[in-house]
């Protein structure tokens, strides 16, 4: 396991004294299922925080997050943001809110009678930026913390496109997923909240290009409507 929630799961592991062992599952569905069935205790994430999910789970929120797009070095498309897909293809991960917001969109550019965006769904994250590298779709539409390392991994093929506007979204905030009303979630909240004080959240954001991404501190179900 690499990245910024390895080396944080591994912080909050030495915070508590024990060991977090990891296992990859398919899906947030999978994943609260599996909480319910007690096979997991939690989530590092990060994990999309919204109202709808926190009715199913609480979060520990310790990302601030944005939408943006992964598109070919040097953008040939001029993709600028959300109101500059229309006649483009576009991926997206199936079922996720970004999915939901470009579909909102590829509706806007019909009504308004500009071409139509061809949106692409796919299963999972490298599947969708696989899609760009192979020239089938022109960016991939997704949160901005995960494209930045994969922009990082491209050896120089890929860019990031977008940043700095909301894209269809409010604020919104990523973390940790415990089951609901969880007394972990209050136990996960501290030891966070000390790896902010300590230095060592910051400088594990730092060391993988999410400085843009950092809360000045941790907060539980910071998602609102």
């Amino acid at each position: 396991m690499q990245g910024a929630t390895a080396e944080l799961s591994d912080a909050v592991g030495q915070i508590l004294g024990v060991e977090i062992r990891h296992e990859t599952i398919d899906g947030l569905a999978s994943v609260l299922s599996g909480m319910q069935a007690g096979r997991y205790d939690l989530d590092m994430g990060p994990v999309g925080d919204f109202p709808e999910r926190q009715e199913q789970a609480t979060f520990v929120d310790w990302v601030q997050e944005y939408v943006v797009f992964a598109v070919q070095k040097g953008n040939p498309k001029g993709i600028d943001g959300l109101e500059t897909t229309c006649g483009t293809r576009i991926a997206v991960q199936a079922a996720g809110s970004a999915e939901r917001v470009i579909k909102e969109q590829a509706e806007k550019c019909a009504a308004e009678g500009q071409p139509a965006i061809d949106v692409q769904s796919y299963k999972d994250q490298p599947s969708s930026i696989l899609a760009v590298q192979s020239h089938r779709a022109d960016a991939f539409f997704s949160s901005q913390a995960p494209l930045t390392y994969f922009v990082q991994q491209s050896g120089g093929e890929l860019e990031l496109a977008g940043q700095g506007k909301a894209n269809g979204f409010d604020d919104l905030f990523q973390g940790a997923v415990v089951p609901k009303d969880s007394p972990l979630a209050d136990v996960l909240l501290e030891a966070i909240q000390r790896l902010h004080d300590n230095g060592t959240y910051e400088a594990i954001m730092t060391k993988w290009g999410l400085e843009g991404n950092m809360l000045d501190s941790p907060g539980v179900n910071l998602g609102k409507a």
